[in-house]
């Protein structure tokens, strides 16, 4: 899988995790139960903040959508 896609999906299932759809799993479990995950995955705590702020500001795209549309 090409990097670039790859962590799309990260982010992506980053912010579902963060909506509650990993469940009671940590979010390293939560990749590995998607398939995600590489046994030497080690991120810097920078890029854990990039990854954080990515998917808050997604999480905050997708309220803001689900408020306009309950609003209709």
């Amino acid at each position: 899988m090409e990097k670039e896609t790859r962590n799309r999906y990260i982010t992506a299932a980053y912010t579902s995790w963060l909506q509650g759809l990993g469940g009671k799993k940590t979010f390293g479990e939560y990749l590995n139960k998607l398939g995600l995950s590489e046994k030497a995955v080690k991120m810097t705590h920078s890029q854990e903040i990039r990854l954080a702020k990515k998917g808050f500001k997604t999480a905050q795209r997708i309220l803001k959508m689900n408020i306009k549309k309950s609003k209709k």
